[in-house]
C-alpha cells in the first residue's frame, strides 16, 4: 500500500531517505541531450534569480519520484528505498552535487595558493559538509567502516557512475555510460566552470556563488515523493505515471522482468543482459515497432495498442515460479531472449529495405523487391509476415513471397486504396502458421487468398481507372509511384513478350 506522499526538497530527500538504489537489472541511465539541457536551464534560472534577489522565494518542481520502502537489517538506518520511477532526475542531481564538491575543493586549493586562509578553511568545510550530507554516507560492512553513494544505480551503470562522481571519466562500455558522461560534462561546462573560471570575481566571491548554486539545488528544487511498501503496487503506479507523462518502451519493462526470472542463474543473467543491450540499442520508436511485429508474427493478430508488456510477457515468459525454479526453465528464458535479439537485427534490416540474408543466393533483382516494398511503397504492414518467413522459410521462398506481396500491394493499397484491415489479417494468419509449422506453408495458398481479396475489393475496372489518375505526373506526390510503375513494367517486359 501507499505509505505516504510528500512534496519534498531535493536536499531533504537525499539527506533523509538513504540509501536509494535502482534494482540491479532495471533500465540504465536514459537522459539524452534535450533532457540534460532542460535540467541545466531550470537550475540556471533558479540560481540566477536567487543570486539577483537572495530573499526571493524561487523554486522549481521536478516531477514525481516513486520508491519502495524496504526493510534492510544490519544497516545504519534499517531501511533502503528502491527507485521505481525518478532515477534519471535523482542521478543527475547527485552528479551536480559531486561537481559542486569538486569545485569547492578546487577553490580551497586556489585560496591556499593565494594565502587566503579563511576562504580555504570555509571552502574545505563546505565541501566536507556537502559530501557527508548529500553525496555519500558511512556504513559498517564486513567489520569495516566504508563510504557509499547515497544513490546506487543498476548493475550496468553503477561502477561507471561511482567512478564518474569521483572524477574518473574513462571506461565507458555502453551507451548509457556515454549518456552519464555527457550529463556530467554539460553540467560542469554550463553550471560549474563559468563560476570557477570567471576572472572578474575573487576566490571568496566564487565560493559564495557555489554556495548559492548548492542552495538552489538542495533548497529550491523539489519533487513529489510517493513511497509504497508494496513493490507490485509501486510498479503499477509507475506505469500509470508513465502513461500520462514520458513514455517508457516495453523493452525497458521486459528487460528487468526476464532478468528477475533468472535470479540465481548469474551466468545466464549476464548473457541475457547482453542480448537486451542489442535489443535496446535501437531508438525507442524502432524498439516498439519491432516488439509489435514480433508479437504479431507469433500471435497471428495485431499487437494491442496498450499493455503490450503484459501481453508479451504472457505469451513468451510465463513460468510457474518467479524467479524460475529449474535449470530447464532458465535455459528457456535465455533462448527466448536470444531469439528476440536475433530477430531484432533481422527486423532492423527488413524495416530498412535491406536483404536480411548474410550471403545472398538470389539475384539483385529479387533483393531489390524488398526495398521497393518497404521503402518505395512504404508497406511496413507486411513485416510480421516477413519476419516469420525469414526465420522459417528458405531464401528463395522468402524472395518469392516478397515478389508476390510487392505486386499485390501496388494494386490493392497504392492504386485502388483499399483499407488494409483484411490484408493485415491475412498476413497475421500466415505469419503465425509459418511459426507453427513452416514445412506446411505453401505460397499458392497465400496467393489464392490475395486473389480473393482483389476480386472482392480491387477488380480490374477499379485498378484501371485509378491507375490513370495515379499516372498524372503533374502531381509531384505521385512521381515516386509512377517511377516505380514504369520501372516495374521495364523489369517484366522481356518476360512478358
Amino acid at each position: 500500500m501507499i505509505k505516504g506522499t510528500e512534496h519534498i526538497r531535493i536536499g531533504d530527500l537525499i539527506a533523509q531517505r538513504k540509501p536509494f538504489f535502482v534494482p540491479i537489472y532495471q533500465r540504465t541511465y536514459a537522459w539524452e541531450e534535450e533532457e540534460i539541457e532542460d535540467f541545466i536551464d531550470d537550475l540556471r534560472v533558479i540560481w540566477q534569480a536567487q543570486t539577483n534577489e537572495p530573499s526571493a522565494q524561487v523554486g522549481h518542481f521536478f516531477g514525481g519520484l516513486v520508491s519502495v520502502d524496504q526493510f534492510a537489517p544490519h544497516t545504519s538506518t534499517g531501511r533502503r528505498f528502491e527507485i521505481v520511477d525518478g532515477q534519471q532526475r535523482l542521478a543527475t542531481f547527485i552528479i551536480t552535487i559531486g561537481h559542486l564538491i569538486s569545485a569547492m575543493e578546487r577553490i580551497a586549493l586556489i585560496a591556499q595558493d593565494n594565502g587566503d586562509i579563511e576562504t580555504e578553511r570555509r571552502a574545505r568545510a563546505y565541501a566536507k559538509e556537502t559530501h557527508r550530507g548529500f553525496l555519500k554516507y558511512e556504513e559498517v560492512e564486513d567489520g569495516s567502516l566504508r563510504e557509499n553513494l547515497r544513490l546506487r544505480l543498476s548493475k550496468a551503470d553503477h561502477v561507471f557512475y561511482e567512478n564518474l562522481i569521483d572524477g574518473y571519466t574513462n571506461g565507458a562500455t555502453r551507451e548509457s555510460h556515454n549518456r552519464l558522461r555527457n550529463a556530467s560534462d554539460k553540467i560542469k561546462q554550463k553550471l560549474i566552470s563559468p563560476i570557477v573560471m570567471d576572472t572578474t570575481t575573487s576566490t571568496r566571491e566564487k565560493l559564495e556563488l557555489l554556495l548559492q548554486l548548492r542552495s538552489s539545488v538542495t533548497e529550491n528544487c523539489s519533487v513529489i515523493h510517493i513511497v509504497s511498501d508494496d513493490r507490485t503496487e509501486a510498479y503499477r503506479l509507475f506505469r500509470v505515471l508513465n502513461d500520462r507523462g514520458r513514455t517508457l518502451s516495453d523493452g525497458d519493462k521486459l528487460r528487468p522482468h526476464t532478468l528477475e526470472l533468472l535470479e540465481g542463474y548469474s551466468d545466464r543473467q549476464d548473457v541475457v543482459e547482453r542480448h537486451w543491450d542489442i535489443i535496446l540499442s535501437y531508438n525507442q520508436s524502432k524498439i516498439d515497432q519491432f516488439l509489435r511485429s514480433y508479437f504479431a508474427s507469433f500471435a497471428g493478430e495485431r499487437a494491442p495498442k496498450r499493455d503490450l508488456f503484459d501481453h508479451f510477457r504472457q505469451r513468451f515468459f510465463v513460468f510457474p515460479t518467479i524467479p524460475v525454479a529449474t535449470q530447464p526453465d532458465s535455459v528457456k528464458v535465455e533462448r527466448q531472449v536470444a531469439n528476440i535479439a536475433s530477430e531484432a537485427e533481422v527486423f532492423s534490416k527488413i524495416s530498412a529495405g535491406e536483404w536480411p540474408y548474410e550471403e545472398p543466393r538470389v539475384c539483385i533483382w529479387d533483393r531489390d523487391r524488398l526495398s521497393r516494398l518497404i521503402k518505395t511503397l512504404r508497406h511496413s504492414l507486411s513485416i510480421p509476415l516477413l519476419l516469420s518467413a525469414c526465420q522459417g522459410l528458405g531464401e528463395e521462398s522468402f524472395a518469392q513471397l516478397v515478389n508476390l506481396i510487392e505486386r499485390f500491394v501496388f494494386r490493392y493499397i497504392i492504386i485502388v486504396r483499399v483499407h488494409p484491415g483484411k490484408l493485415a489479417d491475412c498476413y497475421y494468419k500466415y505469419a503465425a502458421a509459418i511459426r507453427s509449422d513452416p514445412a506446411e506453408f505453401e505460397l499458392r495458398n497465400l496467393e489464392s487468398d490475395l486473389r480473393s481479396l482483389a476480386e472482392s475489393n480491387a477488380q480490374d475496372g477499379l485498378f484501371t481507372a485509378n491507375l490513370e489518375e495515379k499516372l498524372d505526373y503533374s502531381q509531384s506526390s505521385q512521381r515516386k509511384i509512377i517511377r516505380h510503375f514504369l520501372s516495374t513494367i521495364d523489369d517484366h517486359y522481356m518476360w512478358f513478350t
